[in-house]
């Protein structure tokens, strides 16, 4: 009964964070078609075609980490890992959809504000939970890179 309950966690954990990814995909899709694959970009700059990929991958570390949170009722890394999606979602809708690069910005600043702030609450009690939630600070990082270069090549 207990192996079945966690695979119950976990399977809802997943759900969360890969509707939360799906939202974010939605806010992106019609950007990652239409201008952002004829914007200039930096060398390092992602092809259109690699962001759903690429953030597939970024997620499952995110989701097993939900899932560990939830298992040890670190309810308030929860709050603030739901706030850092929301953030990452904030960042797509304003970089693909709106073109808005200071506001994506803003929206990255924040997604690694609330990634320090989870760390710092999970680096004494659960580092290994504490870093499978970086990964979404570390995207955001390169998200800012990313935003302030297509900014300065795309006036």
């Amino acid at each position: 009964m207990e192996s079945s309950n966690r695979l119950i966690k976990i399977l809802c954990s997943t759900t969360v964070v890969y509707l939360i990814f799906f939202l974010g995909y939605i806010a992106s899709a019609r950007g990652l078609s239409s201008w952002y694959p004829f914007a200039s970009r930096p060398p390092w700059g992602v092809v259109s075609f690699l962001f759903v990929p690429i953030w597939l991958l970024v997620y499952i570390p995110v989701a097993f980490a939900v899932w560990r949170a939830y298992e040890r009722r670190y309810f308030d890394v929860l709050i603030v890992c739901l706030a850092q999606l929301i953030a990452q979602i904030g960042w797509q809708y304003c970089f693909f959809d709106l073109r808005k690069f200071p506001a994506s910005l803003t929206f990255a600043g924040l997604e690694v504000v609330l990634g320090i702030i989870i760390f710092a609450t999970l680096a004494k009690k659960d580092l290994k939970t504490g870093i499978l939630l970086q990964s979404i600070t570390v995207w955001a990082i390169y998200s800012i890179a990313l935003t302030a270069a297509i900014h300065k090549l795309n006036p």
